[in-house]
């Protein structure tokens, strides 16, 4: 999927948007894990959601101009950090 906006302070939204994705995939179209077929099917998608099993926090990590932007969002809402990368790391 491409991202609509051109903006990069509009990527972490749809990039969260696209982490919320429940879409599983067709057991033929699966890894041979050694899982049950149903729970692999399950767990194809980007956002799990099992009884007992899941997705708890989406993460979107972005580097630009030597800083570092990272979102979080979760059961206690959106948390977004900001930092610098040391000149000659």
């Amino acid at each position: 999927r491409i991202l609509k906006s051109v903006d990069p302070s509009g990527w972490n939204n749809e990039l969260l948007h696209m982490l919320e994705n429940r879409q599983t995939y067709p057991v033929d179209q699966l890894p041979a894990t050694g899982v049950p077929a149903d729970k692999e099917q399950q767990l194809s998608a980007l956002n799990v959601q099992m009884y007992g099993y899941g997705t708890r926090v989406h993460t979107v990590l972005r580097v630009h101009n030597n800083h570092i932007f990272v979102t979080e969002k979760g059961e206690n809402g959106v948390r977004e950090f900001e930092f610098q990368i040391a000149e000659g790391m």
